[in-house]
């Protein structure tokens, strides 16, 4: 081999060889707690431990850098006068470098000067940043909390519609000499943009007077991201849509015009269900449906169901027209049939109704007129009777999040009424509150429910059995069997004209699971001197779903001890 070919593959090895690299410890003394991590995490000898090029040289250079390393990572924290004793030494091979780190006192906030000017200089989110900005006058300087703030500044500006908003100042002035330090930011919004036209899709098969019903602003309105979210949900929430992508174009405006753009992909236009289920009051059940999500381009839907149990066979039929607030209001047609039979009454009804829905105040408001006539036998009588009964019912639902909640709850109010007068077997007026409430306690759920109702008719004998009231069941006095529980005609449960159902359960979970206990009482009955406390308790598991839970229940009856334990199982939301 000629000499300088072997000099070549010296040089060859050399850099391809593996090496070794020196072992390294470094320790960081005098800080604690997240400054130490800080330190720790900007340190480049800390960085490049066990890095193969790391030789003593690098070592050496590495922890001359150190010092200047350690004091620019505490400036974040308010230290700007940090001593830093630094120590390198070496034994049996090892290097070890070792800072001893005096903070000195922090640098205090002498003064804080925030301003927005422009159009914004007055808008309400800008006041409230104003209000909770981090850092005070006399406070230790804190740089992570500055960038936040800024931050979400320029944030707000963007979402309230100051696209043209720039930070004409921006700046921490620190006096190391004095430990002081002052803030500065001002803000130049600029103008407030409007909403602009709101285009959709040309594909999509609905009107678009329907999809802009959805909106919650009007062109003209000031820019207000909260309501372009408003927008996504309200048509997510519509189901015509499988996607929906909400989108501003601040770089299209005009005259300060922001144009919006929708993007969405329509759900499958029908959709069929099928679903096997069981319930203690119902027994196995199976139902089968199918929905028209779009009937026509004025978005009217369609829906039929049929359901049968052990003891219920049901179908429905609904079309729904959506109104001037399409996401909430609602004209409503229904047609009903079941065949009931329960341990105590059996009934056939017939039921076709006209409902108008609408959301106001957070409640929502229902109208509705229905005709029925329903064939029916309550102890040894048979009976068949007509009804039209026009009511109204309220219901608001308050809870972050209805699966599960931690706190929230539900109210629905009803009244209803009818008179012989027009095309009705009796007279009746009937009220119905139904109320639950969750809240925390001791680390679970503490839940309360009350149902209250009260009737007056002038002869009772011709009430529907669908209009009496009954208790007993899941949803009512656990530990008795479903509508088992009103007043006795020979012996045989006919149901009350009023309803009196309260309950107290606490239930823990750990993870998916949970266990609860209750308490349960209450009846239906005509009137308070024939009212019977009924008493059922209990306990029960519980176990999380994505769309609710199972809850499986043993309750007994207190107020009946000759009756057996009683296994209750519902699955569903809590609220």
């Amino acid at each position: 081999m000629r000499p300088h070919g072997f000099v070549l593959c010296l040089l060859l090895l050399a850099v391809v060889a593996p090496t070794t690299a020196a072992e390294l410890r470094v320790s960081v003394q005098g800080i604690e707690g997240e400054m130490h991590d800080t330190v720790r995490s900007r340190l480049s000898l800390v960085s490049e431990q066990g890095h193969p090029l790391l030789t003593p040289e690098r070592i050496k250079l590495l922890n001359a850098r150190a010092p200047r390393e350690i004091r620019e990572a505490l400036q974040p924290f308010g230290y700007y006068n940090v001593r830093v004793s630094a120590d390198l030494s070496r034994q049996e091979g090892v290097w070890q470098a070792t800072y001893v780190v005096t903070p000195g006192a922090p640098v205090t906030i002498d003064q804080v000067d925030l301003a927005i000017r422009g159009e914004g200089a007055d808008d309400e989110a800008f006041v409230d940043w104003r209000n909770r900005f981090p850092l005070q006058a006399g406070e230790v300087l804190r740089h992570a909390p500055y960038e936040e703030a800024k931050a979400e500044l320029l944030r707000i500006a963007r979402n309230r519609g100051y696209f043209d908003a720039l930070l004409r100042e921006h700046r921490i002035a620190v006096d190391p000499n004095r430990n002081r330090a002052a803030v500065t930011l001002l803000l130049d919004s600029g103008p407030r943009y409007q909403f602009g036209t709101v285009s959709f899709p040309e594909a999509i098969p609905l009107r678009e007077s329907l999809l802009e019903r959805y909106r919650p602003f009007e062109p003209g309105d000031p820019f207000d991201s909260d309501l372009l979210l408003a927008l996504q949900r309200r048509l997510a929430d519509s189901d015509y849509f499988e996607r929906v992508i909400v989108e501003p174009r601040p770089e299209a405006a005009r005259e300060q015009r922001v144009p919006v753009e929708v993007d969405a992909e329509m759900q499958e236009r029908t959709r069929y269900t099928l679903g096997l289920g069981y319930g203690t009051d119902t027994g196995p059940r199976t139902t089968v449906g199918v929905e028209r999500r779009w009937v026509n381009t004025r978005g009217h839907r369609f829906g039929s169901e049929l359901t049968v149990s052990e003891i219920l066979t049901e179908a429905t039929f609904r079309y729904r027209i959506p109104l001037d607030e399409p996401s909430t209001d609602f004209l409503g047609f229904t047609g009903d049939w079941t065949d009931e039979e329960t341990d105590t009454t059996s009934r056939e009804t017939s039921l076709v109704g006209v409902s108008m829905t609408h959301l106001t105040g957070g409640w929502l408001r229902t109208l509705a007129l229905n005709y029925e006539e329903e064939s029916f036998q309550v102890a040894s009588t048979d009976e068949r009777s007509r009804m039209l009964v026009p009511g109204i019912g309220f219901q608001r639902v308050v809870a972050s999040d209805r699966l599960l909640p931690r706190h929230g709850w539900r109210l629905a109010l009803s009244l209803k009424g009818a008179s012989e007068a027009m095309l009705s077997s009796t007279d009746m007026l009937q009220g119905l509150l139904r109320f639950k409430h969750v809240t925390t306690a001791n680390g679970g759920r503490l839940i309360t429910r009350v149902q209250a109702g009260a009737t007056k008719t002038s002869d009772f004998s011709q009430l529907p059995v669908s209009l009496r009231f009954f208790a007993g069941g899941d949803e009512s006095v656990r530990g008795y069997p479903y509508q088992s529980l009103g007043p006795l005609e020979n012996g045989q449960v006919v149901g009350g004209k009023h309803l009196l159902v309260g309950s107290v359960e606490y239930d823990y979970f750990w993870g998916n699971w949970g266990a609860a206990v209750f308490v349960d009482q209450g009846n239906a009955f005509n009137s308070t001197s024939d009212f019977e406390l009924a008493q059922g308790t209990g306990f029960g598991v519980r176990y999380k779903l994505p769309f609710g839970l199972i809850r499986a229940d043993l309750a007994r009856a207190i107020t009946d001890p000759e009756r057996s334990w009683r296994l209750h199982l519902t699955i569903g939301p809590e609220l």
